[in-house]
C-alpha cells in the first residue's frame, strides 16, 4: 500500500484522522461491495449479488454468464429486446409467457428449433424452408398465409370461418401417395382439369359400393347436354345426351354413341 502522507492528520476543523480509522473505513467499504454487489478483480467484474438499476446501463463489451441456470426476470408486464434506435420491439416476451417477434417489419428470418409447444399464432406470411411438421397442438395462421417447402400434419387440418380456399400454384397442385411417387388427385391451375389416379395402375372408385336398389343418392353423375355433342373435346370424354337418350364418348377425334334400350 502506498504511503499517502503522515498520519495522524489534523484537519482545519479540529478533527483528527488516524491511520487505523482510515484502514477500518476502507475495509468496511470493501466488505460491503464484495458482499452486496461487485467485486473487482484483474480479469473483470464479478457480480455475486443482485444489482438494481433505476435508470439504465450501457455495456461496451460482452456479458458472460457462468451460472448453470441464468434468469432474466421480466418487469410487471414484459421484457423486450429493442432495435438499435429503440423504436420497435424485435422480440417481446410478456410476463404471461407469450412471445411476439417483429413480424410487422421483417418477420422471423431464421428460427431453428425441434419443438414449438402450445398454439403459435402467425399474422404475417411465415416461410419454412425445410418444411413444417405439426405433431400435436395447433398452428393458427389468422389472416396470414403459410409458405413452406413441406407441411406434415400428425392430426387434422381444420379450416375455420366461411369460404376458405386452397390456392394452387401457377401449374396446379396434387394430392400424392405416402411415398410421393404418384398423384392420387391432380388439379391443373390453368384450365381447371382434374385428374384422379394419374399414371396409377389401380382402380378408381366413384360413389358408394353396394348401395340399395331403391337408393336415391350415392350415384356418379355424368355431364349431360340436350342433343348431340359437337365440340372438339379431348379423346376419352364422356357425356350423356339427355334429349336423344344416348351416351357419347370421344374416340379418335370423333363422337361415338350408344343408344339406351
Amino acid at each position: 500500500m502506498a504511503i499517502i502522507g503522515t498520519l495522524p492528520v489534523t484537519f482545519t476543523d479540529g478533527n483528527t484522522l488516524f491511520a487505523q480509522n482510515l484502514i477500518d473505513q476502507f475495509n468496511a467499504v470493501k466488505t460491503d461491495v464484495n458482499t452486496n454487489a461487485v467485486s473487482k478483480s484483474d480479469s473483470g467484474q464479478t457480480v455475486s449479488a443482485n444489482l438494481t438499476f433505476s435508470g439504465g446501463f450501457t455495456l461496451a463489451g460482452n456479458v458472460t454468464v457462468t451460472a448453470s441456470a441464468l434468469k432474466i426476470i421480466a418487469g410487471a408486464t414484459s421484457i423486450s429486446f429493442r432495435n438499435n434506435a429503440d423504436g420497435a420491439d424485435n422480440l417481446l416476451i410478456a410476463d404471461s409467457g407469450a412471445v411476439t417477434f417483429r413480424a410487422a417489419v421483417t418477420g422471423i428470418t431464421s428460427l431453428t428449433c425441434s419443438t414449438i409447444a402450445g398454439t403459435p399464432n402467425f399474422s404475417g406470411t411465415p416461410t419454412f424452408g425445410a418444411g413444417l411438421t405439426v405433431t400435436a397442438g395447433t398452428v393458427n395462421l389468422g389472416s396470414g398465409a403459410l409458405s413452406t417447402g413441406a407441411l406434415t400434419v400428425g392430426g387434422n387440418l381444420t379450416f375455420s370461418g366461411t369460404a376458405r380456399k386452397l390456392l394452387a400454384s401457377a401449374s396446379g397442385w396434387d394430392i400424392r401417395n405416402s411415398g410421393d411417387s404418384f398423384s392420387l388427385f391432380s388439379l391443373a391451375s390453368g384450365g381447371g382439369s382434374v385428374t384422379i389416379g394419374a399414371g396409377v395402375n389401380y382402380d378408381v372408385i366413384l360413389g358408394g359400393q353396394g348401395i340399395a336398389t331403391n337408393a336415391s343418392a350415392g350415384f356418379v353423375l355424368l355431364p349431360s347436354c340436350a342433343g348431340t355433342p359437337t365440340g372438339a373435346a379431348t379423346n376419352g370424354s364422356v357425356i350423356l345426351d339427355s334429349t336423344n337418350e344416348k351416351l357419347y364418348a370421344r374416340v379418335n377425334g370423333a363422337w361415338k354413341s350408344v343408344t339406351f334400350a
